[in-house]
């Protein structure tokens, strides 16, 4: 119980410094996001398994529940990749934000259709991918001025 009062004090304080950190906010989003994403993959089966087992839950909210969370992850993290995109001051960060993004959409998008066989852990990859980038591009590739250059 402590850990999750811990992960949510966490998120909260990423919450505060996105609201109040104007030059780097997307980045924050985007580790925000993806944090809670990471989250949700981890946590959210066992509870929804939990639910149903005890028929608090139909299987249609359940599943509906899961699909929207899993829209709404995507959904912010595609506008904190847009702008920590326009950011950066290293092109090769911007690309792979981006790589990361897709390959996080083919594998929710293919979890509601069912495409490929996907191993249940490929979500943590591009997931992690993103903090990673986020936080590596929020210490070391963003301008500290109005009149930066974007280099290679």
């Amino acid at each position: 119980m402590s850990r999750l009062i811990k992960t949510v004090t966490f998120a909260l304080n990423y919450l505060r410094m996105i609201l109040t950190e104007k030059k780097q906010w997307s980045d924050n989003l985007g580790i925000l996001t993806s944090i809670l994403c990471l989250i949700h993959c981890l946590l959210i089966p066992f509870v929804f398994t939990s639910l149903s087992t005890l028929n608090w839950f139909s299987d249609s909210i359940v599943n509906n529940s899961w699909i929207n969370l899993d829209f709404l992850f995507l959904l912010f993290s595609f506008i904190a990749v847009l702008y920590t995109g326009q950011i950066t001051t290293k092109k090769w960060i911007s690309r792979m934000l981006w790589f990361s993004w897709i390959v996080l959409s083919i594998v929710i998008v293919n979890e509601e259709f069912s495409w490929f066989a996907f191993p249940d852990w490929s979500i943590f990859l591009p997931s992690s991918a993103l903090i990673f980038l986020h936080v590596y591009n929020r210490k070391y590739c963003v301008c500290t001025n109005d009149h930066c250059c974007i280099d290679d």
